[in-house]
């Protein structure tokens, strides 16, 4: 990824881009990097994805409303 005055470029970027016009409304998809970070918060596999700028099909997981355990469990003190 690349940085230039407050912008960023590069194929996580544009993986994100892709993921956002992929959601239907009020859903939002992950890469599966991303997924790995949260292995606790739920999420159902979607696609595969064809999406464009990527030559192979991508697989997104649909991450769920609430909240995973210990994950932003309340107020911070």
């Amino acid at each position: 990824m690349l940085a230039i005055n407050g912008d960023y470029f590069g194929s996580p970027v544009n993986l994100a881009a892709r993921l956002v016009g992929a959601a239907a409304p009020c859903q939002v998809l992950a890469d599966s990097a991303l997924r790995e970070q949260l292995p606790d918060w739920p999420a159902t596999a979607r696609g595969p994805f064809d999406l464009k700028g990527f030559d192979d099909p991508v697989i997104a997981f649909e991450l769920h409303g609430g909240r995973a355990a210990g994950v932003g469990a309340g107020p911070a003190d």
